[in-house]
């Protein structure tokens, strides 16, 4: 019993590991493309909050620039868009399409730092904390 008791603790901790390591993996990976972003060629200061569109070169195709035009706005005129994104304040890049939920975790984190806000979790504990609430009601 001891021996299936750590080895569910092990599959655990290898759970929490794999976890980690898909985080750290976003994480490079939203630096390269931060970094991709902010060397494109761009002839006006950029203003964090604001949406950009990044499109390729028509004379030099191997080569992108930052617009404030949307595709519509450009219409049938458009150079191949390659994709939009919002610039944050801490100067990274969202996808558009990930601007609502990025929004969001902002507002969330907004809240656990405002000491004065009620914050409710809706998740599960973990098994640790499972398990010592099961303990203390069985004293």
């Amino acid at each position: 019993q001891v021996h299936r008791h750590s080895g569910s603790k092990l599959q655990i901790i290898a759970d929490q590991l794999k976890h980690l390591q898909d985080q750290a993996r976003k994480v490079l990976e939203d630096a390269r493309l931060n970094a991709l972003i902010h060397k494109t060629a761009c002839n006006f200061k950029k203003v964090p909050g604001t949406i950009y569109y990044v499109y390729k070169n028509r004379k030099n195709p191997d080569t992108e620039f930052i617009s404030m035009i949307s595709p519509q706005e450009w219409g049938s005129a458009s150079p191949e868009f390659c994709g939009g994104y919002r610039l944050e304040f801490d100067q990274s890049w969202t996808a558009l399409a990930d601007c609502d939920r990025r929004s969001q975790e902002l507002m969330m984190i907004d809240k656990i730092l405002d000491t004065d806000a009620q914050v409710s979790f809706s998740f599960l504990p973990s098994q640790y904390q499972a398990g010592i609430a099961i303990e203390q009601q069985k004293q």
